[in-house]
């Protein structure tokens, strides 16, 4: 074996080429576990012989040895583990020669890409907000919905999950309407094993800004506590992202299992009608927890730009391997939507814009489409606009860029922003008041 670059990628084929050529077919079905250092395992099916696993150690190219775990690179089906790992579902690997195993990847951060999302929607319709980067206008549009829909008479509850990042209490709430507790309380009281339920009643801030019958309950990342003690701040947040708990309800919890368990809480003091979701930025896997294990509608924001197009590639791709390492995986594609933010008045830009995202989706989530129609195949045509690649199209405005209802209250009154943001608000409406609810 010839020498191998330094990257994981690399030696998990070398390895996985190793296994191929040494087993064959004998070692379909066996586990590649890679550990949070990214060395690796290999724990052999049934179909292997122990004394085939025990050969093989010496035979293990040198090449290899600093990808490998040091203890125990190939362990035989028999071993006290073997049978446990065995059983766990993860991401699917090929051999060259056809051979199949299942990559099982420790992550440090929690497994959130990998875990299977909810196979039914929540009774009350949830919306997430994500964008790969900050200021695309994701939050701005999150408040003028929530305000959109309180005017037609709905409830919301409006969640903050952009822990790093915070800011909706900044647009939605006034100082002194901000609550003493928020998100990163409960969820770093979670993780240490604390009965965070007695947060909830003091972690709601009602919105001022908004008019209607209906009302917006605010959630903020930080409460008053923390502002007051900021120093807390980080220890918080690492403890925030931080899978299970040391005993209690949350142990064994990931973030999307505690995430779910807070809006349970929320819900139980409310009747809400929509719950709108701010997510974290980029690709942690915090943010796969809002994308793909809460159930919600998820809009993508992104403007016209190159760095959109190669971030959304590698969100679809994950999407896409997540999707086939689930061992019953629900249909959640549908349950995406693009955005074009910021958009120019010129048609070019937009057509151009609406290209991108339909072979963006050609490229990784829509299924191949022959000559021959193919009915429960999910695709979708370049124009079609209930297609999730079909953009709602956000124009751009210098209004709504420092966006402060506070010191301009019309920027949430409908007369202001109803031109801006049409294509988005009908889309929510629609999915709120009858399509979210089916």
């Amino acid at each position: 074996m010839t020498s191998i670059k330094p990257d994981i990628d690399t030696g998990l084929d070398a390895f996985v080429a190793f296994l191929d050529a040494k087993f064959g077919a004998l070692s379909s079905g066996g586990r590649v576990v890679r550990d949070v250092f990214g060395r690796l395992t290999f724990v052999a099916p049934s179909t292997l012989e122990d004394s085939a696993i025990e050969s093989a150690y010496a035979e293990l190219p040198v090449e290899l040895r600093p990808f490998l775990s040091p203890k125990s690179p190939l362990l035989p089906a028999s071993g006290s583990f073997s049978e446990r790992l065995l059983g766990e579902g993860g991401i699917p690997l090929s051999g060259a020669n056809g051979t199949r195993y299942i990559l099982l990847d420790r992550r440090v951060s929690g497994d959130s890409w990998l875990s299977a999302p909810l196979g039914t929607l929540p009774k009350v319709p949830r919306l997430a907000f994500y964008g790969l980067k900050g200021g695309v206008g994701r939050s701005t549009a999150l408040a003028i919905c929530a305000a959109d829909l309180a005017l037609a008479g709905a409830n919301v509850l409006v969640l903050d999950l952009d822990l790093e990042a915070p800011g909706l209490e900044n647009i939605l709430l006034r100082p002194d309407r901000v609550p003493e507790y928020g998100v990163l309380d409960w969820l770093s009281g979670a993780t240490a094993g604390l009965d965070v339920a007695e947060l909830v009643p003091d972690m709601i801030g009602g919105s001022p800004f908004t008019s209607g019958k209906g009302l917006v309950d605010v959630i903020p990342v930080v409460g008053l506590k923390s502002q007051a003690r900021p120093g807390s701040f980080l220890g918080k947040l690492s403890r925030a992202y931080t899978p299970g708990a040391p005993s209690g309800d949350f142990l064994g919890k990931s973030f999307a299992e505690k995430v779910e368990i807070l809006l349970g809480q929320l819900s139980g003091r409310r009747r809400y009608d929509a719950i709108l979701i701010d997510v974290r930025a980029g690709l942690h896997e915090t943010s796969a927890a809002s994308l793909l294990g809460l159930g919600a509608k998820v809009l993508l924001f992104g403007t016209n730009s190159p760095h959109t197009f190669s971030g959304y590639s590698i969100l679809l791709s994950t999407v896409r391997q997540a999707m086939e390492s689930w061992k019953s995986a629900p249909e959640l594609r549908d349950r995406f939507r693009m955005v074009h933010s910021r958009a120019l008045s010129s048609p070019q830009e937009r057509t151009l814009f609406q290209s991108n995202c339909w072979q963006l989706w050609l490229n990784h989530l829509y299924d191949a489409v022959g000559n021959d129609v193919d009915d429960d195949a999910f695709s979708f045509d370049l124009d079609d606009q209930s297609a999730p690649h079909y953009p709602l199209t956000i124009s751009s405005s210098d209004r709504f860029m420092n966006f402060n209802p506070d010191a301009d209250p019309n920027l949430l009154a409908a007369s202001d922003y109803g031109a801006i943001y049409n294509e988005l608000l009908g889309f929510v409406r629609d999915y709120v008041f009858t399509k979210g609810t089916q």
